[in-house]
């Protein structure tokens, strides 16, 4: 009897501290049908009923984590108020308040089982269904994917002539136009100097500069596109069911999104599939007893390729080298050499080399966007500042432009003012009064940050560069780029809304916590978490990009992720014999 008591006891309690949780939660977050929230508590009531049953929460500990870091996201994304990239403090906003900071607690509290139970649900399933024996004898897969997604993207390359040149994309290519060595690495030389190959090799074909971009345009296209197909290639030779194979080649063939990146003149295309192919590469290193000569070159080349395409590629390079290292202790030695030799090299070429050639090195400001905007948030609410604080702060940037040019969601308008001579003089003066303002200003510098980066974090937002500005023009300097319809020149018909309609994705923070949801996932199934080191060069990128953020909205940051996702959503469900427990 006392036994049946006391069970009906925590389950009246446990019912009532859901249903309240629900009332409390939903409506905060814009829910307010009564139907919903009566299904959501049973919901939530039934599964952790089950947990206490079963006595699985010490091995659910990391979705509790992830529950807490999601349910932040999302109810403080709710909080935001934007109205466009360049808005003043008082359109671009987030407000948090106590109700917030509850909601975030009972939220994590209700999502808790769910997503506990969702992976061990994953755990069960099995989409296995091919050897690798099998597979890895039939390479024309690979071809036939590559084809397939390149003759449907086609319609974009005609209709979008000559390519997309907006933003720095525009202003990397005047620096290829310019006559003579390149002297500054802020747009990269190996990018300028291949960017000036196309740009000659369209000369010889027309004096008119839309060639040579288109060139580029379609080299990086079929560049782009076998590396998509080198990703359904890749789950076809770990075994994925052959509709996760053809569904992903599917994927990359139909979406615009992927068409238009292909097309756009960012450094950030290739590097990102660089950075999947290293993902890919460290999957096989996940079975492999022993690191092959094979692995080592793909191995450095990928490194060499990351460090000299993008100026951040050698600190994620490096980031990347040393978690490796770390995860495969018993290989250091193999992994080393080909580490270090790609350091050395990078290291050597862009500091003596770039030196007695006289190559400036970019800019220190571009890794300082956090700091530089939250003590702009600070001086834009008027906070009291001392004569030693003002004195670094107004060398760096003058008071007025300090207040006049801070916008929350964009750091270039402040970077461009910044003295970059006396930062990288003083610039431990500088931090020494970003650690002062720190804790008297604390709730600001979390405002500010998250006002920076919430592209980055903030769940089922489509705000940002979605649809033309991929494979737009931007001539912000009259170079002469214009856009020619090419499919509806050869047809008589333009099918351009129908394409950029398709260039809507999955949202830039939403596929961030699909990535960490993934992770979470294999880290709770112990047979599987060699596994992990898979997503250590795509969350380094993120890392990366979270600390030294220059624009809340752009997607082509961690254009890696959304490349990947299909290896992202079925290594979960991936299960390898050759795996073993670290």
């Amino acid at each position: 009897m006392k036994k049946t008591l006391k069970e009906l006891s925590w389950k009246i309690a446990l019912l009532a501290g859901v249903v309240a949780f629900t009332v409390w939660t939903l409506p905060f977050l814009g829910c307010y049908q009564p139907v919903f929230i009566v299904v959501f508590s049973a919901l939530v009531y039934y599964l952790y009923r089950q947990m206490i049953i079963e006595k699985s929460f010490k091995e659910s500990w990391v979705f509790l984590i992830y529950s807490l870091l999601f349910s932040v996201a999302f109810v403080m994304g709710k909080q935001v108020h934007f109205d466009y990239i360049r808005g003043n403090m008082s359109e671009n906003y987030i407000v948090i308040g106590k109700k917030a900071i509850l909601t975030v607690i009972t939220l994590s509290a209700l999502l808790f089982p769910v997503f506990s139970k969702l992976s061990v649900l994953i755990s069960k399933v099995k989409l296995n269904n091919l050897s690798e024996k099998r597979v890895l004898k039939n390479p024309l897969f690979f071809f036939i994917s590559w084809l397939i997604i390149l003759i449907c993207w086609l319609p974009y390359t005609l209709s979008f002539y000559p390519g997309g040149v907006v933003g720095d994309g525009a202003m990397t290519l005047r620096y290829s136009l310019s006559p003579g060595a390149v002297m500054h690495n802020h747009w990269v030389l190996l990018y300028i100097m291949v960017l000036r190959f196309f740009l000659w090799l369209g000369k010889l074909i027309s004096d008119d500069i839309n060639v040579g971009v288109f060139l580029y345009a379609v080299t990086q296209t079929v560049l782009f596109s076998g590396v998509c197909a080198y990703v359904a290639y890749k789950l076809r030779v770990k075994g994925a069911h052959a509709l996760i194979q053809w569904g992903t080649v599917i994927m990359y063939a139909i979406s615009g999104f992927f068409a238009s990146y292909g097309l756009a003149l960012w450094k950030d295309t290739l590097f990102s599939a660089a950075v999947v192919l290293l993902t890919l590469l460290l999957w096989d290193l996940t079975k492999k007893e022993k690191v092959t000569v094979g692995f080592c070159i793909k191995f450095g080349l990928l490194g060499l390729f990351m460090c000299f395409w993008k100026n951040n590629g050698l600190h994620i390079f490096l980031a990347v080298l040393i978690i490796v290292l770390i995860a495969f202790r018993k290989q250091v030695l193999r992994l080393l050499i080909p580490g270090a030799a790609v350091l050395a090299v990078t290291l050597i070429i862009q500091g003596p080399v770039y030196d007695a050639f006289g190559v400036q090195k970019d800019s220190l400001n571009e890794s300082m966007s956090v700091p530089i905007q939250q003590i702009a948030a600070v001086i834009g609410e008027g906070k009291e500042l001392t004569d030693s604080q003002k004195e670094v702060l107004y060398s760096v940037i003058s008071e007025e432009d300090w207040k006049n040019k801070y916008v929350p969601s964009l750091s270039d308008d402040l970077k461009r003012v910044v003295d970059q001579e006396y930062l990288n003089d003083h610039v431990k003066d500088f931090l020494v009064v970003w650690v002062q303002l720190l804790f008297p200003n604390f709730k600001t510098y979390v405002k500010a940050y998250m006002m920076l980066t919430l592209g980055f974090w903030q769940p089922g937002v489509y705000i940002g560069y979605y649809y033309d500005y991929f494979v737009g023009i931007q001539d912000i300097l009259n170079d002469g780029y214009v856009n020619r319809d090419l499919f509806c020149e050869l047809t008589g018909k333009s099918i351009n809304n129908e394409l950029l309609s398709m260039i809507k994705f999955i949202p830039s923070g939403t596929i961030v916590w699909i990535m960490w949801y993934s992770f979470t996932s294999v880290l709770a199934q112990k047979e599987k978490r060699r596994q992990l080191i898979v997503f250590v060069p795509m969350a380094v990128c993120w890392a990366v990009v979270m600390l030294a953020c220059p624009i809340a909205y752009s997607y082509r940051y961690i254009l890696m992720i959304a490349i990947a996702l299909p290896v992202v959503l079925y290594l979960p469900f991936h299960k390898d014999a050759g795996l073993k427990e670290i």
